[in-house]
Order: C-alpha cells, then sequence, then structure tokens
C-alpha cells in the first residue's frame, strides 16, 4: 500500500470518526441519520467508520442534517491535512461542499 493511499485512508477515518461524534452529540443514531439521508444504516456506518469516501452531496447534506454551520465545521476536517495529503478529488469536493453550502 502506498504512503499516499494510508494518507487518504487516514483522513477518511478521521473524517468518519468526527461526523460520527457530531451525530452522537446531536443524538442520532446511525439509523435514524440514515433515514434523514435516504441512505441504509450499513452505508452510514461503513462512511464514519472510514471504509468508504464520503461523497460531496452526501457530506453536504450530513453537515446540514446535523444543522452545522459550514464555518464551525470546516476546522474541524484539519486543513493541514487536506492540504498537504489528501488527494486532488478530495480537496475539490470539499471546496465544492463550500460553495454547496454557502448558498443554503
Amino acid at each position: 500500500m502506498s504512503r499516499k493511499h494510508d494518507t487518504d485512508v487516514d483522513y477518511c477515518v478521521r473524517l468518519g470518526k468526527t461526523l460520527a461524534a457530531l451525530r452522537r452529540e446531536k443524538g442520532l443514531t446511525q439509523f435514524q441519520m440514515a433515514e434523514k439521508l435516504g441512505v441504509s444504516d450499513n452505508y452510514i456506518s461503513s462512511l464514519e467508520l472510514g471504509k468508504s469516501v464520503f461523497p460531496v452531496d452526501l457530506l453536504r447534506d450530513y453537515v446540514h442534517a446535523l444543522e452545522l454551520d459550514p464555518v464551525v465545521f470546516l476546522p474541524l476536517l484539519e486543513p493541514d491535512i487536506i492540504t498537504l495529503h489528501a488527494s486532488r478529488s478530495l480537496i475539490s469536493s470539499i471546496n465544492q461542499m463550500v460553495e454547496d453550502l454557502s448558498k443554503l
């Protein structure tokens, strides 16, 4: 496994853990979040464990379902890690999410 791949996987795991913690703080179960987003609770579990990469539209909807302000949420994404290690597609997806959230 390449170091870049390891870094991307590490990032997905940290993002998933952060979102899972925020979901729990809001008192939502994975099942409840899945219902809000129209996906399965198994898929939410996979995303929160970092086994799957959050599609940008689902990440946007997840943040919106938690009623989080993007200005508060984005610093939790550890921008130094994104800038230094994440793939360009992930950076592009996050930039698109910011743009989309700013329109809400």
